[in-house]
């Protein structure tokens, strides 16, 4: 059974409301904090009446309120303790438990954020109304939604470390509705990561890298009340930590990686060697070869990076000097499969070109299969051990591949 890649989706059925009277300063604050009021007009004490509108619960319990979702919470007229005996008072609610954590822009916090204890709240004499409820898709598939006129719609999707990518579709626009993705926060005007800003129906996308674990904030704005279909997709797979695949010298593997993804392997040279070299053959699409020595391999940070293109083989020959372990990356221009290969080669390689394996390379030193200068004591004890030494093997950092004539194949254990 495929494991199922869940998206939480905030919906919010959003109605026209007639504008109310005025807003004052506790208000604006609000708005700028709190993106889904962001259009709302009129004075505290009508902001329950608006979130009811909105299709938003109202009531006078905190759960459920938090950092990432905070709730708006609004003082009854009738509430005392300096409260506006009119206009009531508005501020962010960013907990559900005293002592709170609020927001505001004067009156009880003093336009400051911090945990505001005055009176303990009296939930009786207040109203709390709570953001849009999350329910969830699965990753590819579509959703339809409609946004009113300066009204947001939010979703969510939550990206672990296994994906490197972040696809975000709005379709089939009945009108000019707007998109946006943030990383980490809900977007706004303001603050987002991608806006494509097309402008009337046309189709808007987002693509965004993935490092990590992340949640993915999207939102739509209706710069007109219209229609649209919504979609997230997550894609690639990352290779990190504990998953960075081991070379062996001279032992090829294939590999695969996704369009933008990347794929990660590491090989330990030590001050017996004087070179690396890394061979990516055999392409079956653009995929791009990048090598770095001490720390994985990025677009910007690189020892070695060929960039030919297409599908032609990339080479990177480093030079190495003490004990090192070097990172090997392939990223996807495109989608596409290859092999890699990396071979370490002794100090004395370059100076007798021709050596071959089993030629003493130093003192007590041979030269193994694929001419790396290994301990020849080693390499005798382990000829004919029942273990197949095709390069999986290592001694002090060292691998020993004596998969060759000269070591009869292992003492015939590589038969």
């Amino acid at each position: 059974m495929k494991k199922s890649i869940t998206l939480s989706i905030i919906i919010c059925c959003f109605v026209s409301m007639a504008s109310l009277s005025y807003a004052e300063q506790c208000v604006d604050a609000v708005r700028a904090l709190v993106p889904w009021t962001s259009n709302w007009t009129g004075n505290a004490n009508e902001f329950p009446d608006i979130g009811r509108g909105h299709g938003l619960t109202v009531n006078n319990n905190p759960s459920g309120c938090t950092e990432n979702d905070p709730c708006v919470l609004v003082y009854h007229p009738n509430y005392g303790s300096g409260i506006d005996s009119t206009n009531g008072h508005v501020v962010v609610l960013y907990n559900d438990s005293s002592p709170y954590s609020i927001q505001d822009s004067n009156g009880i916090c003093g336009g400051y954020r911090e945990e505001c204890t005055r009176a303990n709240i009296n939930l009786d004499n207040v109203s709390i109304i709570h953001p849009c409820i999350a329910s969830v898709l699965t990753s590819g598939i579509s959703k339809n939604d409609y946004v009113s006129k300066e009204s947001w719609n939010f979703y969510k999707i939550n990206a672990s470390s296994s994906y490197s990518q972040v696809k975000v579709e709005m379709t089939n626009l009945s009108n000019d509705v707007d998109l946006y993705v943030r990383k980490g926060s809900k977007p706004s005007i303001n603050s987002y990561d991608c806006r494509p800003y097309s402008g009337g129906t046309t189709s808007e996308t987002c693509t965004e890298d993935n490092s990590g674990s992340n949640l993915w904030h999207i939102g739509v704005q209706g710069f007109k009340s219209g229609n649209y279909t919504i979609k997230a997709t997550l894609s690639g797979v990352n290779n990190s930590g504990d998953n960075i695949i081991t070379l062996s010298s001279g032992v090829s593997k294939s590999g695969s990686v996704s369009k933008k993804a990347w794929k990660y392997y590491k090989i330990s040279a030590s001050s017996a060697h004087s070179q690396v070299k890394v061979e990516m053959t055999n392409l079956s699409n653009d995929v791009d070869l990048y090598v770095r020595k001490g720390s994985k391999p990025s677009t910007n940070s690189y020892d070695c990076r060929p960039y030919s293109g297409g599908t032609t083989s990339e080479t990177c020959t480093e030079d190495n000097s003490g004990s090192n372990l070097w990172y090997i990356g392939v990223q996807g221009f495109k989608a596409g499969s290859y092999s890699i290969k990396a071979i370490l080669n002794s100090t004395n390689t370059n100076n007798n070109s021709n050596a071959s394996p089993g030629d003493i390379c130093s003192s007590n030193s041979v030269y193994d299969c694929v001419m790396t200068c290994v301990n020849a004591s080693i390499a005798s004890n382990w000829t004919g051990d029942n273990y197949c030494d095709n390069g999986a093997y290592a001694y002090e950092g060292v691998y020993y591949n004596l998969r060759c004539p000269a070591f009869n194949n292992d003492g015939g254990d590589c038969n």
